[in-house]
């Protein structure tokens, strides 16, 4: 392909825009992530009992409140959280923490037996939706996202952790399917745009262009 065509300028600027989206998706799964990162904290410290102070017939006041099983096993704690959030966990073979962070976002982060966070889902500050997926080693696996824009997408990573699939639609209707390699470099991309127009691109470790695939005018 002739660098200075119109094809390759285009190309250009829809990995330029494909770049970018990735760049937006990761901040908007790690804000969310940020964000909803001290609901599972209240678990580190639900062996600790809370003294509570009772005001009054009707008013109860209190840090935490903590719920204990006959045999004086905690299995739910409501209080604030080590990092100045609130939020309600319940304790057992499944575990699950609801609560809002100190920055205002609202959040449910679900944990298994041993008490590993594997699914979180809630709002940023801002107000932009996030779930994420993650496997037993922490590994963030899938995250679904809405940006500002009004944008969304989808990443699935691998098992290092890292995006190995991105599927986005901005806001202005196009679409866009990549696959990235170890390095989270894109190296095939399939897109769509407004007007219905699709393209195909094979790209190189360094973001050039191997091939790329218009459709037929």
């Amino acid at each position: 392909m002739d660098p200075g065509s119109p094809n390759a300028e285009a190309l250009s600027q829809r990995l330029q825009r494909l770049e970018s989206s990735h760049r937006r998706l990761k901040a908007g799964v790690w804000l969310a992530a940020v964000a909803l990162a001290g609901l599972a904290l209240m678990g580190a410290g639900q062996g600790r009992g809370g003294g509570g102070r009772l005001d009054g017939a009707r008013v109860v006041e209190a840090q935490r409140f903590v719920v204990k099983d006959g045999a004086g096993t905690v299995r739910a704690a409501l209080g604030i959280n080590p990092n100045g959030g609130m939020g309600l966990v319940f304790t057992g073979q499944s575990r699950l923490a609801v609560g809002i962070s100190p920055e205002g976002a609202p959040g449910v982060t679900l944990m298994d037996g041993e008490g590993k966070v594997r699914a979180t889902f809630g709002l940023t500050p801002e107000g932009l939706p996030s779930l994420r997926l993650v496997d037993k080693g922490n590994k963030e696996r899938v995250s679904l996202v809405v940006l500002a824009d009004e944008s969304a997408g989808v990443l699935v990573g691998g098992t290092s952790g890292k995006p190995r699939v991105a599927i986005a639609v901005q806001a202005d209707e196009s679409t866009a399917l990549d696959l990235l390699d170890g390095n989270e470099k894109a190296r095939l991309g399939l897109s769509l745009r407004p007007d219905g127009t699709p393209s195909l691109a094979f790209l190189g470790d360094k973001g050039q262009t191997l091939q790329h695939l218009p459709a037929a005018r």
